[in-house]
């Protein structure tokens, strides 16, 4: 989504957001920068460090700029409206001069007015352009949910992806994409999982063809976005031995500097791939709990070792 015009975002969120567009419409064409901010000292003739992105105006400022001249309001204003200002949003309840709209056509930004309180829509655009230019990538792949888990199943085509989707919908678990996942980091800290518009909720299934998860399995079997938790490539044993067939090294992919589990598994026939993934996430859980059934293991093992170690010296 990186890349969205001002447009875009009056389209899908103008109405969310209470605006209408005042002046500028040849403005709508610029790309949203990641920014909002108030004139700030720039409406006193600082012109250090101005103001860029989405330039918010509230009572405030509009009462300041009323205080000054004609001349002085336009010169101020035009300071303002630099390139890096991708749009103007103004409390509708604030009067502009029509010179200032003009200006605002001048410099072709666009200029929009609000019915939303100024402190809540700075919140609501903070956290819109948060989504709006996160990072992401297209991954081909299946992704679901099952026991409240992210799964993100790759692997070479005709490995069983879709199937094994398809399979766990029918034990009641949920679909979030098919055959391409959107990856989009939040923050730093996590991926999240969705799917275009286009293919929300169809699944191509082989021999069968497209289908449509919810119309088969109803609504309560599919989510339009999940976190990623864990990804799990499936595997042709054949081509590619399991190098700890025992799972105890642990190992992780980056995704757009996210680092998350990975896992292996083989398609060989006489694998039950929806139970191995159900039994992953179960065991994903009870480590998010603090529970690690393989470091406790090894842990008696090595104390058995040392016991009969011990044992043996003494005889």
């Amino acid at each position: 989504m990186v890349g969205k015009s001002v447009r875009d975002f009056h389209k899908t969120y103008g109405k969310e957001l209470g605006l209408e567009l005042a002046a500028g419409r040849k403005g709508l064409h610029r790309k949203i920068v990641k920014m909002v901010c108030r004139p700030g000292l720039g409406l006193a003739g600082f012109a250090e460090d101005l103001p860029k992105g989405c330039l918010v105006w509230g009572g405030v400022e509009a009462s300041y700029l009323m205080q000054l001249s004609s001349s002085l309001q336009l010169a101020r204003f035009r300071q303002l409206l630099t390139q890096k200002v991708s749009m103007v949003i103004c409390d509708k309840a604030c009067s502009f001069p029509a010179k200032i709209r003009a200006l605002c056509d001048e410099k072709k930004i666009a200029f929009f007015t609000t019915s939303c309180p100024i402190e809540e829509l700075i919140s609501r655009i903070f956290h819109i352009f948060e989504e709006l230019c996160a990072p992401e990538i297209v991954l081909s792949g299946t992704m679901v949910e099952v026991f409240g888990v992210g799964i993100l199943i790759q692997g070479e085509s005709f490995h069983g992806k879709s199937e094994s989707a398809l399979s766990l919908l029918e034990k009641g678990h949920r679909l979030v994409a098919d055959d391409l996942v959107i990856i989009q980091r939040k923050g730093w800290k996590y991926l999240i999982g969705s799917c275009f518009a286009l293919g929300r909720y169809h699944m191509h299934i082989r021999n069968v063809g497209l289908i449509h998860a919810a119309h088969l399995f109803g609504t309560g079997a599919v989510r339009k976005s999940k976190r990623v938790d864990l990804i799990v490539c499936l595997e042709d044993g054949k081509e590619k031995g399991d190098p700890d067939p025992r799972g105890f090294e642990e190992e992780f992919v980056e995704l757009l500097d996210v680092r998350v589990p990975m896992y292996h598994l083989s398609t060989h026939v006489g694998n039950n791939l929806p139970l191995l993934l159900e039994t992953l996430a179960l065991n994903w859980r009870l480590q998010e709990m603090g529970k690690r059934t393989d470091k406790e293991f090894q842990k008696k093992l090595l104390c058995t070792m040392r016991h009969k170690d011990r044992t043996a010296s003494r005889t």
